[in-house]
């Protein structure tokens, strides 16, 4: 009996947040898309004239912040797809 006593229960993961809640993370998310959108098209006109050595030689020694951007866009893209899916089970 003492064993379950830390367990969660497997409704937990069918209770919603509260709407405010949501909605801060939706502003927060898509500020954050953003910004990314804006740096994107910076980095895209910054390098519009310039031949690939160029390029080449501009970037060595940097070190690319691509993965974390990717796997932090992957785990909201998961977290927004599962609360959108216990959003529309409510509502159903």
């Amino acid at each position: 009996m003492l064993m379950n006593l830390h367990k969660t229960k497997w409704t937990s993961g069918l209770t919603l947040k509260k709407f405010e809640d949501v909605q801060d993370e939706n502003e927060k998310t898509v500020a954050k898309m953003l910004k990314l959108s804006k740096d994107y098209n910076e980095r895209v006109i910054a390098e519009e004239g310039k031949t690939q050595e160029e390029l080449i030689v501009e970037s060595a020694g940097k070190v690319s912040g691509e993965i974390g951007e990717k796997e932090g866009r992957r785990e909201g893209r998961e977290e927004r797809s599962d609360d959108r899916i216990l959003l529309l089970q409510q509502y159903n």
